[in-house]
């Protein structure tokens, strides 16, 4: 994707899950702006990965482009990129964010509540423990990605606030 120009990737027809476009129109790969414009049509918090290193500079284009769009207290920010997450709080103090991990030692999760960032962890690397600590410090946990009722039922039980799946139409 890094090499691509938008005009190549939205040349490329994307399809639903069971092999078919939706008869209305043709599904696209989205800038910034209309997915914002589609989440704040339908009311819906944007969840924002930010993949690769953006910048500074970078990430305060991203954010302005969204503020134009007067929804930025309705973005959650994500990043395995750590520099990601603390360059956007220099630029973007309120922002939600969330580091996105596999799995996490104590230490880390440490560093992650100092900053106040919420964390999103693979559902197979989170534990009670880390759950709590993060309640403990008034943070969120999320877990990815979980297609399954069962195990997603068992996540919820142990507290865990969100759970990203690829299942829009119920988690079988």
């Amino acid at each position: 994707i890094e090499e691509s120009t938008l005009p190549m990737l939205r040349s490329i027809t994307l399809y639903e899950k069971n092999g078919e476009t939706k008869d209305r129109y043709d599904l696209r790969v989205s800038t910034i702006t209309e997915y914002v414009r589609i989440c704040k049509t339908y009311e819906k918090v944007c969840v924002l990965e930010l993949k690769g290193y953006f910048g500074k500079d970078n990430l305060k284009r991203l954010v302005e482009a969204i503020k134009a769009e007067d929804y930025l207290e309705s973005i959650i920010f994500i990043a395995f990129d750590w520099k990601n997450l603390t360059d956007l709080k220099a630029v973007y103090p309120e922002a939600t964010m969330q580091f996105l991990c596999r799995e996490i030692t104590l230490e880390n999760l440490a560093e992650v509540v100092k900053n106040g960032f919420n964390l999103d962890i693979n559902y197979k690397g989170v534990t009670q423990e880390i759950i709590d600590y993060m309640h403990e410090n008034n943070l969120v946990v999320n877990v990815w990605t979980v297609d399954d009722k069962d195990e997603a039922e068992r996540l919820a039980a142990m507290g865990v606030d969100q759970i990203t799946t690829n299942i829009c139409e119920g988690i079988n």
